[in-house]
């Protein structure tokens, strides 16, 4: 068992191999609903945007295995996403469609 939460924070973008390895272990596939890639080969993407000088943005609860298109939407801000803890993204949808996403999959949230 990962205890993500115990895992501390860095100061810097890229995250350290111990914490990519874990994040990789609890999330095994793209965290953007309903997708079923696997996250091997992913960017780990900041849920919210890394701004250089901030300290501890470089966390398991800001960071996500993404596709470089999902990141690209999610900057463009096409599609929201907020990450109210670990291995949990909460997206809204260009049309008002929220989902929940965890390493079990996607559910629609009312």
């Amino acid at each position: 068992m990962i205890n993500l939460p115990a895992i501390p924070a860095e100061d810097h973008y890229a995250p350290s191999a111990g914490l990519k390895r874990a994040l990789l272990l609890s999330m095994d596939h793209e965290m953007f609903p309903y997708s079923t890639r696997r996250a091997n080969g992913l960017d780990l993407d900041h849920t919210q945007p890394f701004t250089p000088g901030r300290r501890r943005q470089t966390r398991s609860g800001n960071l996500a295995p993404l596709s470089r298109r999902v990141h690209r939407v999610k900057t463009a801000r096409t599609w929201r996403a907020d990450q109210p803890r670990p291995s949990q993204l909460h997206w809204s949808s260009p049309l008002g469609y929220r989902y929940e996403v965890t390493p079990t999959g996607t559910r629609m949230l009312a």
